[in-house]
């Protein structure tokens, strides 16, 4: 009739649907698609930076006010040492009393020792000296057993006393140029902006107003790859996310443990990564391969066990492509009992399959009693017997 709208069927309802529903999305599409072309890039919502780059398990971190992210990395304190591989003594010079000193990140990142807290902002990290010094303080009677007698005897008269302010101070970072830059742009500041990189001229900072030394040497484990492990083993790449030679470093630590410091005070190394397990277990296995002619099974076994017999708290074994680099060196030294260089060369044809042996040493069960053989009488200057067969420092 004239003056009633039609009714439209149920069909033309359907499609005047569909297409208002097309429109709409066209629409929201060029409105996203416009939004990214005439937004200049900063303006861009954008994820933080370096999120969730310390993130465990695949974990999404918790992330600080600036932006940057430290889930699963703890405050350098007493209440964090079920977590990480705590400061730990790894040998003591006799002649000048300089100490060698594993651990993780000393750095204070978070708000209070509750591991759920959220960071603090970049700001207000801090290079945990008073904490470090307390902690290295508490394990005053802890030896590592792997030591000759008369060290053992040293270094536990020498610790009764210890206190950090009485020791030049050389921090050995570990931390890589891409994960961790958070947490060494702290350090250089700590330091006074002053460090040197891989084997460069060592250059001297300051720490709490007193004369301190940085060292950046970055290290990582190698993949199956004759190439990369014999890179990562004999060469320095100081450029943007290098790494240096792990030879060379060992052979750096040597010299600085036994070198007398100019400044007349005993030396305190410390090298560290963040948690103190992988990057500085490989190192540490490296050290006592070399300075205290440990075979390749008892320096992965000490470096595990933080220099005991057992675990303390928890093992911290380095993890496979850190053993890897470890058995690399082994092998260029002449070490002891040193397992195979695990790896396919460079140049394997693609399809073919090269075997590849454990890099784990078998653990066989270890003979009961100290692996240090008895020591005969030390005269007085240090001690390192030619040709020994034992630990040698």
């Amino acid at each position: 009739m004239s003056g009633v709208p039609s009714e439209k069927s149920p069909l033309s309802r359907l499609v005047l649907f569909g297409v208002c529903i097309a429109i709409a999305g066209i629409v929201a599409a060029i409105g996203i698609f416009g939004t990214g072309i005439l937004l200049p890039p900063e303006e861009i919502p954008q994820p933080p930076e370096n999120d969730g780059v310390m993130d465990l398990m695949g974990q999404k971190g918790d992330v600080s006010p600036d932006g940057t992210n430290c889930k699963g990395v703890y405050n350098l304190e007493e209440a964090s040492r079920q977590f990480i591989a705590a400061p730990t003594v790894v040998d003591v010079n006799e002649a000048n009393g300089n100490l060698l000193v594993r651990g993780p990140l000393p750095l204070i990142l978070r708000d209070g020792s509750d591991p759920a807290n959220g960071c603090r902002n970049k700001a207000d990290w801090q290079f945990a000296y008073e904490n470090l010094n307390a902690m290295i303080k508490k394990e005053k009677d802890v030896v590592p057993v792997y030591l000759p007698d008369s060290k053992k005897t040293f270094l536990t008269g020498e610790m009764q006393s210890f206190d950090l302010a009485d020791y030049q101070v050389i921090v050995i970072s570990l931390l890589n140029h891409a994960d961790n830059t958070n947490y060494f742009d702290i350090e250089k500041a700590e330091f006074g902006g002053k460090f040197s990189q891989c084997t460069q001229a060592v250059q001297e900072g300051t720490l709490r107003g007193q004369p301190a030394t940085l060292i950046w040497s970055s290290v990582e484990g190698c993949p199956d790859n004759y190439g990369v492990c014999n890179r990562l083993l004999n060469t320095d790449d100081e450029g943007s996310g290098g790494t240096c030679s792990y030879k060379d470093l060992i052979a750096q630590m040597n010299t600085l443990m036994e070198e007398k410091d100019p400044s007349g005070k005993k030396r305190l190394i410390y090298y560290h990564c963040t948690h103190g397990s992988d990057r500085t277990g490989m190192v540490t296995m490296g050290y006592l391969m070399k300075a205290a002619s440990l075979s390749y099974p008892d320096a992965l076994k000490y470096t595990t066990n933080l220099g005991q017999e057992n675990p303390v708290i928890k093992p911290h074994q380095p993890k496979d492509t850190l053993q890897r680099l470890a058995t690399y060196y082994c092998n260029a030294i002449g070490g002891k009992d040193c397992p195979g260089n695990a790896g396919v060369s460079e140049g394997t044809p693609t399809g073919v399959i090269t075997p590849v042996p454990t890099i784990t040493p078998s653990q066989t069960p270890l003979p009961t009693g100290t692996i240090v053989p008895t020591q005969t009488a030390v005269p007085n200057k240090p001690f390192n017997p030619t040709g020994s067969d034992g630990a040698q420092f």
